[in-house]
């Protein structure tokens, strides 16, 4: 995908929300800060200035890590985990960070709100994904995080 795709595509392949178009998403800084890093020169009018392609996450081989479903280890180190989590968008992502400080799953667009995580209500908006697929990964996300109750949740749109 080119820059100029990225900008046609952004919100409607989800890229905005996973943080590769230059739009700050707070659960992106929230990745960064749990990680100790610094975001602030990522977010910036031209921080992508020169950037001619962008690579998405194949979720097509990845391992089943339950009750999440599909899962890739970025790094290999098992540090920071892709989560597939379509229903907002087809190829929305959600993330798991085994920080310092202990585990935090960042939703992104799979529950905007802490409200709608603690009442099962998924985003309402759907843009190229689904109603169902929205709900398969809202009920993954909740059914993890009964699972493993001490992992902190940042959640798309909280501050």
């Amino acid at each position: 995908m080119t820059a100029g795709e990225l900008g046609d595509r952004r919100h409607d392949r989800g890229l905005d929300h996973a943080g590769r178009s230059g739009h700050p998403h707070h659960a992106l800084h929230a990745l960064l800060a749990a990680l100790g890093g610094s975001y602030g020169a990522l977010f910036y009018e031209d921080a992508l200035a020169g950037v001619t392609d962008f690579e998405e996450i194949d979720f097509s081989a990845a391992a089943l890590m339950p009750p999440l479903g599909p899962s890739v280890d970025l790094f290999g180190d098992g540090s920071i985990w892709a989560i597939a989590t379509p229903g907002h968008t087809v190829g929305h992502t959600s993330y798991l960070v085994v920080a310092k400080g202990g585990p935090v799953l960042l939703t992104g667009d799979a529950s905007h709100l802490r409200w709608g995580f603690e009442h099962g209500v998924a985003p309402g908006k759907f843009n190229d994904g689904s109603a169902e697929d929205a709900r398969k990964s809202l009920d993954a996300l909740r059914a993890f995080v009964r699972q493993f109750p001490g992992v902190k949740v940042v959640f798309g749109h909280s501050r």
